[in-house]
């Protein structure tokens, strides 16, 4: 994101719910400067962070006026605001699935290369696990997964 889009959204920010007029300090006289700032704000109403009243004229976009909309407010929020919690997703493991984790877990501890004392301590704490330790082992799993996401998709290519 560069420093003008930065600037817009925050100046929506300030204003919302409502819309402003956001060209008001644009030399009208510099056409350059105007239309990249047009295009900056068509960019962001693309990617769904602010909705322009705009019009085309002879080719050239002219801004009217915009509003921040909640996506481009939880944007601008460090923590990814309400949509980012409202984004939270539930995995509910069958007991099967669960079963399962922990035979593929004990497989992988016998083929790892830690002594006996350890594997055997490792397929311990496994057995033992309780469902929300191997929900959290997954979700850390998938979390670790989702950030490797370049080898993740090799694998994938070899695999499917």
């Amino acid at each position: 994101m560069n420093e003008q889009q930065r600037a817009i959204l925050e100046k929506l920010n300030a204003a919302y719910p409502g819309k402003i007029r956001l060209d008001a300090e644009l030399p009208s006289d510099n056409e350059a400067a105007y239309q990249a700032f047009a295009a900056n704000v068509v960019y962001l109403e693309e990617n769904g962070l602010l909705e322009a009243d705009k019009v085309e004229e002879h080719g050239a976009v002219h801004i009217l006026y915009a509003k921040l909309t909640s996506a481009g407010r939880d944007f601008l929020n460090p923590t990814g605001g309400l949509g980012a919690q409202l984004k939270v997703q539930t995995i509910k493991l069958h007991p099967d699935t669960v079963s399962d984790l922990r035979e593929l877990l004990g497989h992988m501890i016998d083929q790892s290369d830690r002594s006996e004392h350890d594997k055997s301590a490792l397929k311990r704490g496994v057995e033992k696990a309780g469902e929300e330790a191997l929900k959290t082992f997954v979700q850390r799993l998938v979390g670790y997964a989702i950030e490797s996401a370049p080898d993740l998709q090799r694998l994938a290519s070899t695999l499917f």
